[in-house]
């Protein structure tokens, strides 16, 4: 018997989550925003800048304390400035402060949300990109809250309406804070990068024609002057994070030509820019070049391509068979790959310094939830920080177990957890967990709501059915055109392979949950069989034909992952929606929604719900205002508890668990 107690749902309001690690280019030190939870109001978060040396000579500080919300921390060329982003009246603005000590200074007074800052190599200025209004509707004669919408891409999850507003870009002068806008069109812009001369800067844009109606985006540069914009791929697919050498000679960036639409595995290409010669560099890694394992620690911003200072490798990070790890690919026509990490963990984070040959990472695992570490090219690493040590000296944690069962032409892998208080002789009731995407993929990374599960008494399983990323360009596109199909089947497949191998799991005494895809796959399996006991569906979808025209990207996912237009295959797209098989449903179902969701709008859930209430079935649905898709990671801390003890309450309420140690 542990002499640890359980996790509770109360233990997320004391839980801190490291994000945005940057190394400074000299080495020395390292930066990176710390989120807790506001101490005053449960209903906020706090973000601050930390800094802490990398040799470990000093514990970690509080660096900036400007206001609640302090992000994007960015170094100066010479190490001696970090730049970051801050909210302390109506809009984020850019701001600078001494490594050495000082106030910190304002850099931009926009009258818009400053986005990340990059600066440029001679330290003078920083670009960054801000969602605008074209010049032509910056001049309304009234204001008004009635929405005039003629653009077909017009609302954006966990953003809302995005009344004409494009991402632009802009420069900013250090001293002067004298702002440019570069770039004034209808076409948005993503990822800038400078030239090492200064002089220029790269971006991904779709300047497509139909650019609304394609997710077709290219590499892109421009002149300080906006004189000179020049389009330099020509994937015919998407073009994104470039990356500009520090000899000028070439622009790495992620790409892909859409060969399995957004089921397309990215690669990294590299672009000679006087030839134009073009050349991947990852032929024969089966994975995109980027962190892709889900989880609800913080994700970190992306640091995409990282390029050596002689211009021989470029690092960056990806995920394969759920775990994240460094790699560094050399830039010739060989591209020789080497990984430079091992081990059960999720780097999720990364940063580079080549004056001292590390890293900075963020890395998480299924028992840590994330912490701060340095790490060279062989490996070696230094962790600099231990934030939830406090928490995780006092709970037990259950350690998953993995698992790998054949199925169809695949061998699928999967995790089990142990209840916590274990005793070998007596058998557990098991949480089916099936994760979203459905292009996303379980790892190595820390779950609250797992460990959760695990701590009321339930073994949980999950998997990473075909259709997930991690596993090969096959095995990710197995969704295609075939929800419900092969999926399910691999999901079921799960639970017979764990009912016949683990004596300690109860055979007939399953639950099941899960999320966005997840979610959708929880309302389709209890219309396909009666097996489960209790069914959580979490921001979910149920009907396929509807999701198109109301969800903010509908129209994309539906003709890439279903057939064409709902309208022209309307016998199909019924045909792949849970709702068709409402009928069928005897599962008791909550359904947890919010009502800000713009990706599975709240009306799917209402569908479902209301279909199944005139049915009379057991039913009941759990909405949350003013939160979007990201509740479960992202979400109001008090909603997040909330959401997860409705979870808890109702997998209780309906699965039975003889142990008398979980009555309570």
């Amino acid at each position: 018997m542990t002499n640890k107690r359980r996790i509770t749902v109360e233990d997320l309001y004391n839980m801190k989550w490291i994000s945005d690690p940057q190394i400074s280019p000299d080495g020395s030190l390292i930066a990176y925003v710390l989120k807790t939870v506001d101490p005053k109001d449960k209903m906020k978060y706090q973000n601050h800048i930390w800094m802490v040396p990398t040799d470990g000579s000093r514990e970690a500080y509080q660096f900036t304390n400007l206001c609640s919300s302090e992000t994007n921390p960015r170094w100066s060329p010479d190490s001696k400035t970090l730049i970051f982003t801050a909210k302390r009246d109506e809009f984020t603005q850019a701001w600078s402060i001494p490594v050495a000590g000082g106030a910190p200074l304002e850099v931009t007074d926009n009258r818009f949300n400053t986005g990340a800052p990059v600066w440029s190599p001679d330290g003078t200025k920083i670009a960054y990109t801000a969602k605008v209004k074209p010049e032509s509707d910056c001049n309304e004669a009234e204001k008004s809250d009635v929405k005039y919408i003629d653009k077909l891409f017009y609302k954006l999850n966990g953003t809302g309406f995005l009344d004409n507003k494009v991402s632009q870009l802009f420069v900013t002068d250090i001293n002067s804070g004298d702002t440019t806008q570069l770039t004034k069109s209808e076409f948005a812009v993503a990822a800038p990068s400078w030239s090492p001369c200064s002089k220029f800067l790269a971006f991904s844009s779709n300047r497509t024609e139909d650019a609304e109606y394609n997710n077709l985006t290219d590499i892109w540069t421009i002149d300080l002057k906006a004189e000179n914009l020049t389009k330099i791929t020509t994937t015919g697919g998407r073009a994104s994070s470039p990356s500009w050498s520090p000899n000028g000679k070439y622009i790495a960036y992620i790409g892909d030509k859409m060969e399995h639409g957004s089921a397309t595995i990215s690669t990294i290409y590299l672009i000679n820019l006087a030839s134009k010669e073009e050349i991947n560099l990852l032929p024969n890694l089966e994975t995109a070049p980027r962190h892709a394992v889900g989880g609800d620690s913080v994700s970190s911003p992306s640091n995409g391509l990282i390029w050596s200072k002689n211009n021989k490798h470029i690092y960056f990070n990806a995920s394969m068979y759920g775990k994240t790890a460094l790699y560094k690919v050399e830039t010739t026509k060989e591209a020789k790959l080497t990984k430079l990490t091992e081990g059960d963990e999720v780097l999720y984070g990364m940063s580079y310094s080549d004056e001292s040959k590390t890293f900075a990472v963020t890395r998480s695992s299924f028992i840590t939830i994330g912490d701060l570490f340095v790490i060279d090219d062989n490996n070696n690493r230094r962790q600099l920080t231990d934030v939830n040590s406090a928490l995780l000296a006092e709970v037990e944690l259950s350690q998953p177990e993995q698992f790998k069962y054949n199925y169809d032409r695949f061998e699928i892998e999967g995790w089990i957890m142990k209840p916590y208080g274990f005793k070998e002789g007596e058998t557990y009731p098991t949480i089916l967990e099936i994760h979203g995407g459905p292009h996303a993929a379980y790892g190595h990374i820390f779950f609250h709501e797992f460990q959760l599960l695990a701590a009321k008494g339930y073994t949980v399983v999950f998997t990473n059915p075909p259709g997930s990323s991690n596993y090969g360009q096959d095995f990710y596109t197995q969704t295609h055109h075939d929800w419900g199909g092969l999926d399910y089947r691999s999901l079921m497949a799960a639970v017979d392979y764990v009912n016949e191998n683990y004596n300690y799991v109860a055979k007939d005494n399953w639950g099941v949950t899960g999320g966005s895809y997840g979610g959708y796959m929880v309302n389709w399996m209890i219309g396909q069989t009666d097996f489960f006991k209790a069914g959580v569906s979490l921001r979910s979808t149920c009907n396929r034909y509807s999701q198109f025209g109301t969800s903010d990207v509908g129209f994309f996912n539906g003709n890439y992952e279903q057939k064409g237009n709902p309208w022209d295959n309307a016998e199909f797209y019924l045909k792949v929606s849970p709702l068709t098989y409402v009928n069928n449903v005897k599962t008791p179902l909550m359904l947890i929604h919010s009502e800000n969701d713009l990706r599975c709008p709240i009306s799917q859930a209402e569908e479902f719900f209301s279909a199944l209430k005139w049915l009379k079935k057991e039913v009941v649905m759990v909405r949350f205002p003013n939160e979007t898709h990201e509740l479960s990671r992202a979400g109001k801390p008090k909603h997040r508890i909330e959401r997860l003890n409705y979870l808890l309450g109702w997998f209780t309420d309906h699965i039975k668990i003889s142990n008398d140690m979980y009555s309570n």
